[in-house]
């Protein structure tokens, strides 16, 4: 059994190493996780791809197939975001932007003729995001104001993720059975998407995989910095040292410092609580722990800016697609504007937020 002094010095380190250990262990623990449900929703979504493997109901699940027509013939799903123009430098070194302020959403449910053979309704409404490019611009009257396109129509091939349900038959869609039906998760929204969306997976799993590295360096740095004094402590056994004298310290904190011989010859000067200083005297002997030193007075501040510096890095370098952000395009020159409003365009500036991505 430890000795209470050497007892209490463990027990304060170890809540030290654990709090600060901790941290950077439970980021990894997490970032592993995510990684690790990422992954599965890639395979997931390269087997709906390929018609491959079972579609089971759930709240991640993906389906591809091709969309059916609607009822009336209308475009499953259309975002529109207007975009107001500006231009900024020299006649001679001219830029200009293109920033949203505003977006419409508009969708009503369809039908997925899925791969696997499964005919499923998606019940799309304005909350569902749209993955694909936004390849139709339309100017307004006025030049600096131009409307961005992206629409869902019958025939096209899509990816869905959601959750998938399945439904009593009798809830008929354009008088046929359609028993399993995608609604959006409890928490997010139902995603439509004209591309795999594997790739997105696969590279947020790949962040979250160097996020995961990157702590798990931080708690293993941290922990053989602690494992030192640690192990100094479980050897350490007490020293028999001698009173030389004591003296009080008044003030708003009062302190009793005591002069001591230790055992070694060596003279040292404690501070201990007021009560010592009443109770010992010159010739009065007593036992202490050898002091152990310890790394966390110099590592607990870097420790804090490392994993801040981490958590910031990880969330600047997410890259957020158009239908999560703002869309805002940039280039050079001046504004390229139509011979007539209403003129829509096949090209147009290019987008600094990769919102085809």
């Amino acid at each position: 059994m430890l000795p209470p002094d050497v007892a209490a010095r463990v027990t304060v380190e170890a809540t030290r190493a654990a709090f600060f250990v901790g941290l950077p262990a439970l980021a990894l623990f997490v970032a592993t996780v995510r990684r690790r449900s990422l992954l599965g929703q890639a395979k997931r979504s390269r087997d709906a791809g390929h018609g491959e493997g079972p579609l089971r109901p759930g709240a991640s699940t993906i389906i591809h197939g091709v969309v059916e027509p609607t009822p009336a013939d209308e475009a499953a799903i259309e975002i529109t975001i207007t975009q107001e123009g500006h231009e900024r430098g020299p006649k001679d070194a001219l830029t200009h932007s293109w920033r949203e302020v505003g977006r419409e959403a508009r969708a009503v449910p369809f039908v997925v003729a899925d791969r696997r053979g499964f005919r499923v309704r998606v019940e799309a409404n304005d909350q569902t995001r749209l993955v694909d490019a936004l390849d139709e611009v339309t100017y307004e009257p006025n030049p600096n104001v131009r409307r961005r396109r992206a629409r869902l129509v019958a025939g096209e091939p899509i990816y869905v993720l959601g959750e998938l349900a399945e439904e009593a038959v009798g809830g008929a869609y354009r008088g046929q059975d359609a028993a399993l039906v995608m609604r959006a998760p409890k928490r997010g929204a139902l995603v439509c998407s004209t591309r795999p969306l594997d790739e997105r997976f696969l590279r947020d799993a790949t962040r979250h995989g160097r996020f995961a590295w990157f702590f798990g360096a931080v708690a293993l740095l941290l922990l053989a910095f602690e494992i030192p004094p640690m192990l100094a402590l479980l050897r350490a056994s007490p020293d028999t040292v001698t009173v030389i004298g004591t003296r009080m310290k008044p003030g708003p904190n009062t302190n009793c410092y005591v002069d001591v011989r230790a055992s070694h010859g060596d003279a040292l000067t404690l501070r201990m609580p007021p009560s010592a200083c009443k109770t010992l005297k010159a010739g009065d002997t007593f036992t202490r722990l050898r002091p152990i030193e310890s790394a966390w007075p110099f590592l607990s501040l870097p420790t804090f800016a490392i994993m801040l510096l981490g958590l910031i890095t990880f969330a600047v370098g997410r890259r957020r697609p158009w239908y999560e952000a703002a869309v805002i395009d940039v280039g050079v020159g001046p504004l390229a504007r139509p011979a007539k409003a209403g003129h829509e365009l096949d090209a147009f500036s290019q987008n600094a937020d990769a919102n085809d991505s």
